[in-house]
């Protein structure tokens, strides 16, 4: 029976040890208060009517507001440029990729799942070098298995989205409107 204690107390600390290190993969300051920056976006605009072969342009910054009728996209020398939705031919909204924090989240995760795992089959009477050599291999395989899975998960929830407003009927352009106003820095702009 002594055995089997042990053997509980270390899956618990194993278990213990993982949830730590899955509080740490946390990044730092996910929890501070602050101003809510808009998303980056390239706006890219219609040729000018009438115009055979008008070149369209682009502008490139952060989202600052959304109106009903217009985009107010912030420049990068501190000015604010206002697009009328009706010359917007796509917006792409610019996010950076998951895959980094899904091959930390995972590899941290599966890592110490793995420790813990090889922690919980000590017994007793075994020499420490075995088990901590089981321990780090078990991990490590873990870690990396882990990592690989998380990498690719984590990069389906990032990457750039581009929205074309030329194939869009009007009540897809105001839902996506009002999608992009909950990411602009000011939510309620008039």
């Amino acid at each position: 029976m002594p055995g089997k204690i042990a053997t509980k107390k270390a899956v618990l600390k194993g278990l213990l040890a993982g949830g730590l290190a899955c509080l740490l993969a946390v990044p730092p300051g996910a929890q501070a208060a602050g101003k809510k920056a808009g998303v980056k976006v390239l706006v890219t605009i219609r040729p000018a009517a009438g115009e055979a072969g008008g070149e369209s342009g682009e502008i490139s910054g952060e989202l600052v507001g959304v109106r009903k009728d217009a985009l107010v996209v912030g420049l990068e020398a501190g000015e604010t440029r206002t697009v009328a939705v009706t010359d917007v031919a796509k917006i792409q909204v610019r996010r950076r990729s998951k895959a980094l924090l899904g091959a930390v989240v995972g590899g941290l995760a599966v890592g110490a799942a793995g420790v813990a795992f090889a922690v919980g089959k000590h017994e007793p009477g075994d020499v420490l070098l075995d088990n901590v050599s089981e321990a780090v291999i078990t991990g490590g395989v873990g870690a990396l298995l882990g990592g690989g899975l998380g990498a690719m998960i984590g990069s389906l929830f990032g990457g750039d989205r581009t929205y074309d407003l030329t194939n869009m009927s009007g009540a897809q352009i105001e839902a996506l409107m009002a999608k992009l106003r909950k990411a602009a820095r000011v939510s309620d702009y008039q």
